[in-house]
């Protein structure tokens, strides 16, 4: 169970809901062709909690992988990992995707709404959208209309493992000048369960191995955001930064021989920033839209140690990722009834490992050009793009892993789409849209060899792997009559060259232990 308390001053004018995730033109949740969910204002507020896949579970087509009661991943018709792009502010975000317990780097609290789109939506956002697409959108520094300051003070209690949280924001507004600063602190002690017969006393298969307080659970999550920005009549300018740092433990079982295993910590201390510059200006009846974003993720996590002792000297993985993305979008006006834009991209990663022997030191250089159309024929709204990606990534031998191969990979991709929503009469919205997306292989998939990553095999690499591409069609209708909203969707996605762990059926010592090798 748990409360949740908020105080409000709020001199802001609420406008309609608008998706930006699902069209770079801006665009009515209910026009869309695709499928999308925005959770902001109430229902957001209802819903928060740390896990990023728990706030988003209750989305039909949507679940959570959960690791724990702070740890969810979202899955989309299926799909999670790297085939679901998780964004913050519409940057993808690099955060070691292949493994459930190093969680999306995205706390909904910090954010004003989340927006998700079911199906692949790499005609926008490129590689790993494949499956869906999770956009987490930061406050505006403009989001406050009138002169003045106004706030927010909130906080939440879970009486299971006395989770407490606790933040303010801040906006203010003079003219042209906008501003938004805020930061929340989440605390929580180990899990409880309901108190039952252990398999220590029953030895009946299915009874559990913990009941009651369950060991090494705790966590800790301190995360900030900065939002600052000038607006007038040639357009606007914002600078922001998000800060999000959460440690947390895993309970851990360590095989005795003879014996039952015994618990043990795995203790994580996660960290992301981003820094973002973003634009839009008017020229005419153009609108030119640059962005440039530096994300930085550094990632510890240490076998027998919880998060309070973690530390360089003891951690068993110890990576940072550095990327810097560009882009630049530019809207044109609108000619024969269709509106659109066109841009391109340019992203630069870098994987650096300290420690971690199933890790390697690899770079990415990914660089896109898409156009995106839509025209409006009475009541129904048709939605083209196309998109060209060319990805190149290589490693680099390294002290962290001596054996990797450092051939260059590179994939050159086309993907498109095209939708239509046709509304009916005030009741009725019918949908429809082919698309096809690509997945590139990911550092860890090319470039890793050792034992370890969240299940008990080694992990060999595979220098060979094309990208994933996958061809979906779907369609939906939606009802409402103002009080109950109902809606219905079906879809086919069919996959090649689906990029998986297969059994090779030998073992390879490592650690004192034996593994079964998966490749």
């Amino acid at each position: 169970s748990g409360i949740s308390i908020t105080a409000m001053a709020d001199s802001a004018t609420k406008l309609g809901t608008i998706t930006v995730t699902a069209s770079p033109l801006g665009q009515e949740v209910g026009l869309s062709p695709s499928r999308v969910d925005v959770i902001d204002g109430d229902t957001k507020h209802e819903r928060e909690t740390s896990s990023l896949g728990r706030f988003l579970e209750d989305i039909p087509g949507v679940n959570s992988i959960n690791t724990g009661p702070h740890a969810g991943v979202p899955v989309i018709r299926g799909l999670t990992g790297q085939r679901i792009q998780v964004m913050s502010d519409g940057i993808g975000q690099d955060y070691f995707q292949d493994i459930s317990r190093h969680i999306p780097v995205i706390d909904p609290t910090l954010y004003s709404r989340i927006e998700v789109v079911r199906g692949p939506m790499s005609i926008l956002y490129g590689s790993g959208a494949i499956g869906g697409v999770v956009n987490a959108i930061s406050p505006s520094p403009f989001e406050q209309t009138e002169n003045g300051i106004s706030g927010e003070v909130k906080s939440r209690f879970a009486s299971n493992n006395k989770e407490r949280m606790g933040g303010a924001r801040i906006s203010a507004r003079q003219d042209g000048f906008g501003l938004q600063v805020g930061g929340f602190i989440t605390r929580a002690d180990d899990y409880r369960s309901a108190k039952t017969t252990q398999f220590q006393e029953s030895r009946k298969p299915g009874d559990p191995l913990f009941s009651g307080k369950i060991p090494f659970t705790d966590y800790r999550s301190r995360n900030a955001y900065l939002s600052t920005g000038f607006e007038g009549d040639y357009g606007d300018i914002s600078l922001s930064w998000v800060h999000w740092h959460q440690e947390q433990n895993f309970l851990n079982l360590l095989p005795q021989r003879g014996r039952l295993p015994s618990p043990r910590p795995v203790g994580q201390d996660l960290q992301n920033d981003n820094i973002a510059l973003r634009g839009n200006f008017y020229l005419n009846d153009w609108v030119l839209k640059p962005t440039y974003n530096f994300q930085k993720n550094q990632r510890q996590a240490g076998r027998g140690q919880t998060w309070r002792s973690l530390s360089s000297e003891n951690a068993h993985i110890d990576l940072n990722i550095y990327k810097n993305t560009f882009k630049l979008g530019v809207e044109h006006p609108e000619f024969n009834g269709f509106r659109g834009e066109w841009g391109m991209e340019y992203a630069k990663t870098r994987q650096n490992p300290k420690k971690g022997r199933v890790l390697a030191k690899a770079e990415r250089d990914q660089f896109a050009i898409y156009g995106f159309e839509e025209k409006r024929i009475g009541s129904v709204i048709l939605e083209a793009g196309l998109r060209f990606d060319h990805i190149s990534q290589k490693a680099k031998i390294s002290e962290v892993n001596q054996d990797v191969d450092t051939r260059s990979r590179d994939y050159n991709v086309v993907t498109g789409s095209l939708g239509t929503a046709w509304l009916v009469n005030d009741e009725w919205t019918l949908r429809g849209n082919i698309g096809r997306g690509f997945r590139a292989p990911s550092f860890f998939e090319l470039y890793s060899d050792g034992p370890g990553g969240g299940i008990a095999v080694f992990k060999q690499s595979n220098p060979d792997l094309k990208e994933e591409t996958s061809f979906n069609i779907e369609a939906g209708a939606d009802w409402t009559n103002g009080i109950v909203d109902l809606s219905a969707t079906a879809f086919y996605n069919r996959f090649s060259d689906y990029i998986y762990l297969a059994n090779t059926n030998e073992r390879r010592q490592a650690r004192g232990r034996n593994f079964p090798v998966y490749k």
